[in-house]
């Protein structure tokens, strides 16, 4: 095997051209859609190893290795590198060849393993060798391994059950996590490393770097237009079956879901993604859809007649949209779309459709047409980001630190009226627990989202009339557990108001026994708030209330918003429902949260200063720490739920925790949380107790700053085990503690 070193590529790319005709105007917009791409990172030199090399009649077929980016020491990544299999036609000295980028499928969960195999030519399905076909056509070709795919996976063999269909998914959610963590998105990382492989044809002295384009189908035609977007040396590209409206794939009524990591965050803030395939014009760009893709052609009253009908009306409507400024370009032509009914019509590239699509390419790459597009002053936004993370060190910058934790975690909506209804009362002893639901947002037409209104638990101690009562916002765990892959999204605030679930977890109702006002919330995407109403009994059903949490986490996302935002801004909302009651003192409202709930309270805590004590047990963590690749446990369900867009470039997590100060906070740490029967677990719960450790130092420094040491408290322990638990003795302490706060003169 060869090593080729090669010096560094001059990468002929313009990042934005203006254009000032109404409708598109503004080189504003064009920054603003990079923009929401993300950063992207200076590459390393080019390093090209052969790995293999095979002839073929007219040419050759070589294997190649090429290093993506640099080691990511924030999460532990090793670098990342990508295989590729690269066509090389026979061709005479000094010959220049057009060349091209043919991006794989992504597939269902069942052939991600294959990943560049299939444009390659070296698997089953003869419709995605597109690459090997190009080749014979005289084109060299690149197909390299996309992301989460082909040798790029941590799961390499065939997908064999919905346990591992998860596990894939929530592997490639971490890794999607770490960058929105970073500044980045998937998209954007997918469109670099695609940038890598235009750089590996740009080395090679035989390719013409005014002539290459790009292919991909499915989920590669999507990232075609981006791709283009983002690097000018992509004079043509064809999406077959691929390109479509981000916005609309996370409609309530798309016919399929997306995880959430792929959305772009913020983006229905600025306009759609459509307006990237816009922005393509002048250069030739051609799309097909099958007029049947979701099937449904015998059966005009199935979901999916209507489903395929409304795919090729979208497209349609993207199509119209996206001519407008490539006629403003006089350049209506180099924009064509293909509905095709070959083969059914299906989600497929047919022959006749093909040999359509490559007849249109070799138009513009082979016969003697001008290809429009070039571009003579070149920048590569790769060379053109700030690098590196950097953390805040020595004393907080108070404000504008707050300022800027407070940014990112999104975008917070103007709430509506409570309207808040009583559903029903049952006299307890010693008081009143009332059942009621209250708005929490509007609905939301952009994603034909319906409001959002939260049912809780209220506890209303008995009190004589004028007195004022503490109150405490009890919020549940998330229930992750080793037998049900996604968490017992069911039981929800029935767990802390003491009507099922963990018995060890019910706070709320132990809080109202000792005097205070207490709601149990839904969380949301859980309890009464899910789609699913009862407990899971398949994997249909662990798979469809996955899928609907990632739906709503991109949406969310979509919108400039986050997860974890969400979360707060519904607390925020049982807090209003607290300051709504006569009876509640204002002055002496506070939170616990067990688990997620714990790590939730602390965000929580930090926009709502309105909560004036914190408990949070065996909850807040560092997130930065939670997404390593090292991290003890797997990586959690719906990962990008706790992603904070850009975290890692002004901080941590636990400056969230920091921030608090002086308010009152104690946390909880079991000795043992990830159990110490092998050594495994015993070197991973010590690596939870040393993060805890880590996060109190940190945090202390600002409570000792303001004279307020004492108002962070933490306690480990080894009761029931060290166990990810509430345990009896803890939780005394606990309301001990608390009650010196609220209770206590």
């Amino acid at each position: 095997m060869s090593e080729i070193r090669l010096s560094k590529v001059v990468i002929i790319f313009s990042i934005l051209s203006i254009v000032t005709t109404s409708g598109f105007t503004q080189q504003s917009k064009e920054i603003q859609l990079l923009k929401i791409l993300g950063d992207f990172p200076a590459p390393p030199a080019l390093q090209i190893e052969t790995l293999e090399s095979v002839k073929l009649d007219g040419g050759w077929r070589h294997k190649i290795e090429y290093v993506a980016e640099e080691a990511d020491p924030l999460f532990g990544r090793a670098i990342d590198k990508i295989r590729a299999y690269l066509f090389v036609p026979d061709h005479e000295e000094g010959q220049k060849l057009p060349a091209m980028v043919a991006i794989h499928q992504a597939g269902g969960p069942q052939v991600r393993h294959l990943g560049k195999l299939e444009p390659a030519g070296l698997s089953d399905d003869q419709n995605q060798h597109y690459g090997l076909d190009l080749f014979k056509r005289g084109y060299v070709v690149i197909c390299p391994d996309r992301l989460g795919h082909g040798e790029r996976r941590k799961i390499n063999e065939p997908i064999a059950s919905m346990a591992d269909i998860i596990k894939d998914f929530r592997l490639t959610d971490q890794r999607y996590s770490q960058l929105i963590l970073s500044g980045r998105t998937a998209m954007g990382k997918i469109v670099y490393d695609l940038m890598r492989a235009s750089d590996v044809l740009c080395s090679l002295d035989y390719v013409d770097k005014e002539r290459i384009g790009t292919i991909g189908h499915s989920g590669g035609g999507i990232d075609v237009a981006f791709f283009m977007f983002v690097d000018k040396r992509i004079k043509v590209g064809i999406s077959s079956c691929g390109f479509s409206e981000v916005l609309a794939t996370f409609n309530e009524y798309a016919p399929q879901r997306a995880i959430s990591g792929q959305a772009l965050y913020g983006l229905a803030k600025i306009g759609r993604s459509t307006d990237y395939l816009a922005f393509l014009a002048p250069r030739p760009f051609l799309m097909t859809r099958g007029l049947w893709e979701y099937g449904g052609q015998s059966n005009p009253q199935s979901k999916w007649y209507l489903a395929s009908k409304n795919h090729v009306e979208k497209t349609k409507e993207i199509e119209n949209y996206a001519r407008k400024r490539y006629r403003q370009l006089s350049a209506n032509e180099n924009l064509k779309t293909i509905y095709f009914d070959e083969a059914g019509g299906n989600h497929a590239f047919p022959p006749g459709v093909k040999k359509q699509a490559y007849k249109w390419l070799d138009g513009y790459l082979k016969d003697d047409k001008d290809t429009p597009g070039t571009q003579k002053d070149v920048i590569d936004v790769r060379y053109n980001k700030r690098q590196g993370i950097e953390h805040t060190k020595g004393s907080f910058r108070d404000k504008e630190k707050e300022n800027e934790l407070l940014k990112v975690l999104g975008d917070f909506p103007t709430p509506p009226s409570l309207n808040t209804n009583l559903l029903e009362s049952v006299k307890l002893n010693r008081g009143v627990r009332h059942k009621i639901e209250y708005s929490v947002e509007e609905a939301n037409p952009l994603f034909n989202s319906p409001a959002d209104k939260v049912l809780a638990y209220l506890f209303v101690p008995d009190h004589s009339e004028g007195q004022k009562l503490p109150a405490v916002i009890a919020i549940h765990q998330e229930g992750i557990t080793q037998t049900t892959p996604i968490g017992t999204f069911s039981t929800g605030k029935l767990e802390p108001a003491g009507l099922g679930g963990d018995d060890g977890l019910h706070y709320g109702l132990e809080l109202f026994s000792r005097g205070y006002v207490v709601i149990c919330p839904d969380q949301f995407s859980h309890g009464e708030r899910r789609r699913i109403k009862d407990t899971f009994t398949a994997g249909s059903e662990t798979e469809s209330d996955f899928f609907l949490s990632e739906l709503w986490i991109g949406q969310l996302l979509l919108s400039g918003r986050t997860g974890i935002g969400k979360r707060v801004y519904d607390l925020m909302r049982a807090a209003d429902v607290l300051c709504s009651l006569d009876y509640v003192d204002q002055k002496r409202i506070g939170a616990i949260g067990h688990s997620e709930g714990g790590n939730y309270l602390v965000y929580f805590m930090f926009v709502d200063k309105r909560i004036k004590v914190g408990v949070s047990s065996c909850g807040f963590f560092e997130l930065l720490a939670t997404y390593h690749e090292n991290a003890p446990s797997e990586p959690l369900s719906n990962p990008s739920n706790l992603a904070l867009p850009g975290l890692a470039k002004i901080g941590r997590s636990a400056d969230y925790i920091a921030l608090l100060a002086p308010r009152p906070i104690l946390m909880t740490r079991g000795l043992w949380e990830y159990g110490k029967t092998s050594v495994t677990e015993q070197n991973n719960s010590r690596k939870y107790v040393a993060e805890t450790e880590t996060i109190e130092r940190y945090a202390r420094q600002r409570y000792v700053q303001m004279n307020a040491s004492d108002n962070l408290k933490v306690i480990y322990f080894e009761e029931n085990e060290g166990n990810h638990a509430f345990p009896p003795k803890v939780k005394q302490q606990t309301y001990q503690w608390l009650d010196r706060y609220f209770k206590d003169e």
